[in-house]
């Protein structure tokens, strides 16, 4: 790493600490006291508490665990995902250390799937497939739909789906740019979307825009690492002011959108998880 990256990326750590400290302090009451809206005050009591029946996440943690011990080399396809660490070949392992889900953050979105029930569930950005597995588990009578565009990761993926048996996963291989429309096509509306294969500004803000008109007030979009970046603290940003949106959640890892007509104003809460 040249003298200049080595600055970029010092700039960029110190960027997100700071961005973490801000979002500690403004932090709303975990036990939701003051919060007034009765749909937000469910969520903060009964789905961001990280408990759930550990069992259900024996096979993405078997496949987690096979990942981190696997030294294959291969040649990575960035389509722009904005990674900091784009490398041409890279091991199995390490890309999974720094690419998975971390286990609690997986947890979470298979309670939003559990308690919510959504129609279906939409992934951009597959990698390699653990945080699929997770969400498909939630409700196994629902449908995954997957988009990957790297042509080994998905590969890899769907062989892992069905080898664990998950028969409710679709994975689609390309580039988000022509594979979500498509997608948005065979299923109409969206129930949950899960957003973790791109992070910079504009390409956010298109498949948001791209989405909405596919949403219900029972749609919930979830975007990872909404402090990636400043381009990705400026998207998320804009994202919480659009006139569609009822409310979000600042998780610091996570931005949660809700489209409910419940909520006569926008509420926009910050939570530490």
């Amino acid at each position: 790493m040249g003298p200049n990256r080595n600055l970029a990326f010092m700039m960029n750590t110190l960027r997100t600490a700071t961005s973490y400290l801000n979002h500690r302090m403004r932090c709303a009451n975990r036990q939701g006291h003051g919060v007034h809206s009765p749909f937000l005050f469910e969520f903060i009591t009964r789905v961001l508490p990280d408990s759930g029946p550990l069992e259900i996440f024996e096979r993405p943690e078997r496949y987690r665990k096979d990942l981190l011990l696997d030294r294959t080399i291969f040649s990575r396809i960035d389509l722009g995902s904005g990674s900091r660490h784009p490398r041409p070949s890279v091991t199995v392992r390490s890309l999974a250390r720094r690419a998975l889900q971390p286990p609690r953050g997986a947890r979470l979105l298979y309670r939003l799937i559990e308690h919510y029930h959504p129609p279906n569930i939409l992934e951009l950005g597959t990698c390699w497939g653990v945080t699929t597995e997770y969400m498909a588990s939630a409700n196994p009578h629902r449908p995954v739909y997957t988009i990957e565009g790297d042509p080994f990761l998905a590969q890899r993926a769907a062989e892992r789906f069905r080898q664990d048996g998950f028969n409710n996963i679709e994975t689609f291989v390309g580039n988000f740019d022509e594979k979500l429309p498509e997608v948005l096509s065979k299923i109409n509306s969206v129930g949950l979307v899960w957003l973790d294969g791109n992070h910079r500004k504009e390409p956010t803000l298109r498949y948001f825009e791209q989405l909405l008109p596919h949403t219900t007030d029972e749609s919930i979009l979830v975007f990872d690492d909404i402090y990636w970046s400043a381009e990705m603290e400026a998207a998320w940003q804009i994202i919480q002011r659009h006139p569609r949106v009822g409310a979000t959640l600042d998780l610091f890892r996570f931005g949660i959108v809700f489209f409910r007509s419940a909520f006569r104003e926008p509420v926009h809460l910050r939570l530490h998880y």
